[in-house]
Order: C-alpha cells, then sequence, then structure tokens
C-alpha cells in the first residue's frame, strides 16, 4: 500500500493510511476479514469530514483491505466518498485461509474444515 500512498500524495492528495486491526502498529489481536473493520472505515470518514467538511474521499484498500472497503461500500456512506478502489479483494474465506495453509505447508484439509465447525459452535 505505501507505493499507492506516496504515489497520491505526490500528484498533491492528501492520504490518511491506517492499519487495520490487528495490522502494523494498530492496536486488536483478531482479524476480522473487514466485517467488523467496515465500522472502523466509517469512523476515518467522519474524522476526514470533522476535519474538512468538503473534503472529496476516495477509498482505496488492497487485499483484506479491498475487502474491508468493499464491506464499507454496503453501509450508508455519506456523498464525501466520490469513488472505492478494491484491489485483490479475497474470494471466499475459505480461499482465503486455504492459501494461507498452503503459504505455510499446512494441510488444509482436516484443519478448514475442524476449523469451520468450530467456528459455528462458538
Amino acid at each position: 500500500m505505501a507505493g499507492f500512498v506516496n504515489k497520491f500524495y505526490s500528484l498533491g492528495y492528501n492520504v490518511l493510511a491506517a492499519d487495520a486491526r490487528a495490522h502494523g502498529d494498530s492496536e486488536g489481536t483478531k482479524i476480522g476479514m473487514g466485517w467488523p473493520e467496515r465500522f472502523d472505515v466509517i469512523e476515518w470518514i467522519k474524522l476526514i469530514i470533522s476535519w474538512e467538511p468538503n473534503a472529496q474521499i476516495i477509498l482505496h484498500g488492497v487485499s483484506m483491505g479491498a475487502a474491508t472497503v468493499l464491506m464499507a461500500s454496503g453501509e450508508e456512506l455519506p456523498e464525501n466518498v466520490k469513488a472505492i478502489i478494491a484491489d485483490c479483494g479475497y474470494t471466499s474465506e475459505w480461499d482465503e485461509f486455504k492459501c494461507e495453509a498452503n503459504a505455510l505447508h499446512i494441510p488444509w484439509f482436516p484443519v478448514l474444515n475442524a476449523a469451520s465447525v468450530m467456528s459455528r459452535l462458538r
């Protein structure tokens, strides 16, 4: 994301680049796959508007951030939000976890199946 931040800034745009929950330097220990984080995006939008009521806002997310901004788009957003860029959002949690399991050399079956059952019980 840093490359996008630098590019937008060099073109004269103001940029708010925030780490999502449990990412980078943010607080939190649980990743919500974008679902609870969508409300964080809405709070950041409100913050920007408090600084500049006429701000024209573009939401831009990459990977998990893409999923987050897409989920935020389903909420009621102020007119200040002019566009949403979602770059490489995941297609499903199952596919995302399967890819991560493969990268970590963990057999996705039966691990994901067991995790799926356990998450339903919670």
